[in-house]
């Protein structure tokens, strides 16, 4: 889709002043830490999700240089704030009835992005004409463990998880679940074996040349923006837009 509507623009002649291009950090793969360009992770590329933000990656920079095309790609790691009703609404359904979000002791930290950073980082792409061309990583500067973030979460509904399945256990019930997926394709299991992979190892970027050359001061206050996000799930539950 990026493409297309990259080429549609280019076909009408039209020129714009600047495309922010948001794309994942999973392009510089995974399991590690301060991972980059030149000190890249474990491929992701078993994902049609990292495959296409690569595809897209690759076509904007070669437009960019060959064409002149205005576009500064953004990796982002993983995003959460309020209104995400793609993955916390789930996830805070889950804890309020009690289900362990946590797999093996969680103490291992992970590329966690606040929205609000987010778009501090594309505020900041649009303005500065240096950073034309380039790619830029972002994430919170201080990450949390996946044990403090999802127990936030639980506390904020009122929860503790006490059980920790081990992390063998879990890739068991995950391997399961993935061979039923197999059997029946319209069945999305909750728990897979790369979600176990990412809560039980260390992933997190550098980035030191979004700081240097964009500006980009990240907001740190983790129990901040967790608490942001619980007021607004618990008001959208309150209304009843969430179930």
């Amino acid at each position: 889709m990026t493409v297309n509507l990259i080429q549609k623009i280019l076909d009408k002649g039209l020129r714009p002043r600047r495309i922010v291009y948001i794309s994942s950090t999973l392009t510089l793969g995974y399991l590690g830490t301060n991972l980059s360009e030149e000190n890249p992770g474990r491929p992701a590329d078993f994902m049609p999700y990292a495959r296409a933000k690569k595809k897209a990656e690759a076509y904007l920079l070669e437009k960019a240089e060959s064409g002149g095309l205005p576009v500064v790609i953004l990796r982002a790691g993983d995003t959460y704030g309020p209104n995400d009703r793609t993955t916390l609404d789930k996830v805070l359904r889950a804890a309020e009835k009690g289900v362990p979000l946590i797999v093996g002791h969680g103490r291992h930290r992970f590329a966690y992005c606040y929205v609000d950073n987010l778009c501090q980082a594309a505020e900041l792409a649009f303005k500065n004409d240096q950073a034309v061309g380039r790619a830029y990583t972002v994430t919170n500067g201080i990450l949390p463990t996946w044990r403090e973030f999802f127990g936030g979460l639980q506390r904020g509904v009122g929860r503790r998880q006490r059980f920790y399945a081990p992390v063998r256990l879990a890739k068991l019930a995950a391997s399961s679940l993935e061979l039923w997926k197999k059997l029946s394709p319209g069945f999305h299991p909750e728990l897979t074996r790369y979600r176990i992979c990412r809560i039980t190892t260390e992933t997190t970027y550098d980035i030191s040349q979004t700081v240097a050359e964009l500006g980009y001061r990240p907001d740190n206050d983790t129990e901040k923006q967790i608490q942001a996000i619980v007021d607004w799930y618990l008001e959208e539950r309150k209304k009843g837009y969430i179930k």
